[in-house]
């Protein structure tokens, strides 16, 4: 899609990364299961609606798989809110609900970066190495949760490749990453 035509379709086009952030105070949840006449994820968002939680990172697979699975990533300070509503997805034996409280997360801030994507392709390739578990993209941040063990080394790496992420002539391959 040209510059002319992503801008008509509503895309912004003048982006630019403006920097990079951390959280280490995050927990990831994992819900999976089926129920054929039900999709968990509405559930899952509307107890969270209902705890008041601020979500950092929703991600869902389609009703037409095997299996429903529902990540999201959310601030440690929400999740005694949650708990509650997440015991009780689990007394449903037909989910299963993880929660993980050991993660952070790295991100490259900016303006139009789905139409940009070198960031990504730039975030991926100096993380390379580090654990990842959740890739989130959107018009203004693309942010990776990570173990909170490596958010200090994964701020790093990016803070390196901050030239790179903003000129999309630059370019690297992972083999460029250490």
């Amino acid at each position: 899609m040209t510059a002319g035509a992503a801008a008509q379709e509503g895309f912004e086009v003048a982006g630019t990364v403006t920097g990079v952030t951390h959280r280490t105070d995050m927990a990831r949840v994992l819900v999976r299961g089926v129920i054929p006449e039900a999709d968990p994820v509405t559930g899952v968002l509307t107890l969270l609606a209902e705890s008041g939680a601020g979500v950092d990172l929703v991600a869902r697979t389609g009703p037409a798989e095997d299996e429903t699975r529902v990540g999201l990533a959310l601030p440690c300070a929400d999740l005694d809110r949650v708990r509650p509503a997440l015991a009780g997805l689990a007394r449903d034996p037909r989910l299963a609900v993880e929660v993980h409280e050991d993660v952070g997360e790295v991100a490259v801030e900016g303006m139009g970066l789905l139409n940009r994507p070198h960031v990504t392709a730039g975030l991926l390739c100096a993380l390379a190495g580090v654990p990842q578990y959740w890739l989130a993209i959107s018009q203004t941040r693309t942010s990776a949760v990570v173990p909170r063990t490596e958010v200090g080394p994964a701020l790093s790496r990016l803070r390196e490749a901050l030239p790179t992420l903003t000129d999309p002539n630059q370019t690297r391959s992972t083999t460029d990453v250490r």
